[in-house]
């Protein structure tokens, strides 16, 4: 039974992130058809649409993880469990508010496969898509050796990692208000070059923390890991925004939830792959249960790794002009069919 209430949330929750998805893709789509969205920027419309959603993300994980902190010590499970299921149920009342109108034109499942098969066939939307995948994919995760790092040889409390999850929000939300006030507007090559850049220099910092640099210079490691971890947190958001206006402006009208959340996927179906990537390699840099003296290596070929990307930039996001067109497949197909 509790297996499938687990699996029935988890499903609800997938089918509200998708239509969101559809939602924010759609309207995406019309700002950047009225501002005229051309190249590799993004229009005033887009990026404040963006970070409305994410900045709201990022403020309700931010409450929710104060209310975490402050739940944990010594509240009863039933109030716990309450206390979390008040968040469906103010999304449900939202849900029910919230206009609709009706579907327009096929809406069967054959045809939003032959429309989303269609749409991935075109190089606007396949080459953007496996560069976000390979931006994670090639770089091996060693955010679980970093986790039993932190517990076992720095003996950071769960209290402090709890905080720590809480101040990665305030970072992302800070992120959202930077890039809204001094980034939007350059190009998202230099965007995706230069922050990953940025995420390879400061890659570094969890190199110093295993090596104990850090105490070499007095800096404590809580500082230096909140610190650090703040400003990565920062730049991946200045990452993830040129990502979202993509995936939401390529998106064609008819099949926006199922494009854009095959976005999402892949992208994080890379982040998975990079975790996988990690454990497998682990083992042949010495790290195991209590033991981490191979930990430093692992975090140094992971740096390595991480200069990939930057040459993928150019490969498969040149500076394109048809990443601004939204036709439908059946267009696109016709019009490949007229011009030959």
């Amino acid at each position: 039974v509790i297996l499938a209430l687990l699996i029935g949330t988890n499903l609800s929750a997938a089918l509200s992130d998708v239509i969101v998805d559809a939602m924010v893709a759609e309207r995406a789509s019309a700002a950047a058809a009225a501002e005229g969205a051309e190249g590799m920027t993004a229009t005033e419309g887009e990026d404040a649409l963006q970070t409305l959603c994410w900045g709201s993300l990022s403020l309700g994980g931010l409450v929710g993880s104060g209310i975490g902190i402050w739940s944990a010590s010594g509240m009863a499970s039933s109030r716990i469990f309450s206390i979390t299921a008040l968040a469906p149920a103010m999304a449900l009342f939202s849900a029910i508010v919230l206009p609709e109108k009706c579907a327009e034109g096929d809406s069967s499942l054959k045809a939003q496969v032959s429309s989303l098969v269609a749409a991935l066939g075109q190089p606007r939307i396949y080459r953007p898509l496996a560069f976000f995948f390979l931006l994670n994919a090639l770089v091996p995760s060693a955010s679980q050796s970093m986790l039993f790092f932190s517990t076992d040889v720095l003996k950071f409390s769960p209290e402090f990692l709890a905080a720590q999850s809480m101040l990665a929000y305030l970072a992302f939300l800070l992120g959202s208000v930077i890039y809204s006030r001094f980034i939007s507007g350059i190009s998202f090559n230099s965007i995706f070059f230069y922050s990953q850049a940025a995420l390879v220099i400061l890659s570094l910092g969890d190199l110093f923390l295993v090596l104990r640099l850090n105490v070499r210079f007095g800096i404590p490691d809580a500082a230096f890991v909140v610190g650090s971890d703040s400003v990565a947190t920062i730049i991946s958001r200045l990452t993830l925004q040129p990502f979202l206006v993509i995936a939401a402006r390529v998106c064609p009208p008819g099949c926006e939830a199922a494009l854009f959340a095959f976005f999402m996927s892949t992208f994080n179906f890379g982040t998975t792959v990079s975790g996988i990537f990690g454990t497998f390699i682990a083992p042949y840099f010495g790290i195991g249960s209590g033991e981490y003296d191979g930990l430093s290596k692992l975090l140094a070929f992971r740096s390595c790794c991480m200069l990939i990307p930057m040459f993928l930039v150019r490969v498969l996001l040149a500076d394109r002009s048809d990443v601004s067109k939204t036709d439908t497949p059946g267009e696109a197909t016709q019009e490949k069919t007229k011009n030959e």
